[in-house]
């Protein structure tokens, strides 16, 4: 999440404190590739979102789901909570 942290700060508006709180649901297929993403409360910009999606497609070292040891298809929720304080 280092990649992804520097954006969020750098959209947040200065607060004595923030919690960023948001839930990302994405797909990574049987060949490894990420895709699919989606943001539930995220609550900056359009212009950020694309940011944190672009990070989050360039992600890579993802482990798909697998049956009887075969790679599939596999849809993920993964939480992401900061806490910034000044």
């Amino acid at each position: 999440m280092e990649r992804i942290t520097p954006i969020l700060s750098e959209c947040q508006e200065q607060q004595e404190e923030y919690i960023f709180d948001t839930h990302y649901y994405f797909t990574i297929s049987s060949s490894l590739e990420i895709s699919d993403v989606e943001f539930l409360r995220f609550g900056y910009s359009d212009e950020c979102k694309r940011k944190v999606k672009e990070v989050f497609m360039k992600m890579n070292n993802w482990t798909p789901g697998k049956i009887y040891e075969e790679n599939v298809y596999t849809r993920y929720l993964f939480p992401l909570k900061i806490k910034w304080s000044n």
